[in-house]
């Protein structure tokens, strides 16, 4: 294992929660839930942070495989905040928790490339962020235009 995947051993390794129904997604989403933001002292490569997702879906898809629960793993880019977040839930949950306009991906890969070439890992200057206009649903609330880029890939028991 590379110093930079030692570097995120606990994630890598950390404990699921499974969870025992559909009501308890709250419970599943603030135990599942892990934030990535690069590390100081590292020169890492777009094909190490790769590796450690990598690395982190076969450790899920292994604590899922002693399970009888599918589970849903979701990985996406809050620039905002510029880490890489992922969370999982069980596959009953129809759709994915987030109050936005989401578009999947089918590989992680893309979202992975935004992180790592973000410029903003130290912040966002003030004068660069922009307000996102807002569209008025026939319900008179609002949505906004702004899209989330999210991997999505079912994990199964066996």
């Amino acid at each position: 294992m590379t110093t930079f995947l030692q570097h995120f051993a606990d994630v890598i390794e950390d404990e699921l929660y499974i969870g025992v129904s559909v009501d308890d997604l709250q419970q599943k989403i603030q135990q599942n839930m892990w934030l990535l933001s690069k590390p100081t002292g590292f020169d890492e490569s777009l094909q190490d942070w790769l590796d450690l997702i990598n690395h982190i879906i076969d450790n899920r898809k292994q604590q899922i495989a002693k399970s009888s629960q599918s589970m849903i793993f979701y990985l996406w880019f809050d620039e905002q905040a510029s880490q890489l977040r992922f969370n999982l839930i069980n596959d009953s949950h129809e759709f994915l928790p987030f109050n936005s306009n989401i578009e999947l991906v089918p590989s992680f890969y893309k979202i992975v490339e935004a992180f790592w070439t973000s410029p903003y890992h130290d912040g966002i200057p003030f004068v660069e962020l922009d307000d996102i206009p807002l569209n008025e649903t026939t319900d008179g609330s609002s949505l906004s235009t702004y899209v989330l880029r999210v991997y999505k890939l079912h994990l199964t028991p066996s």
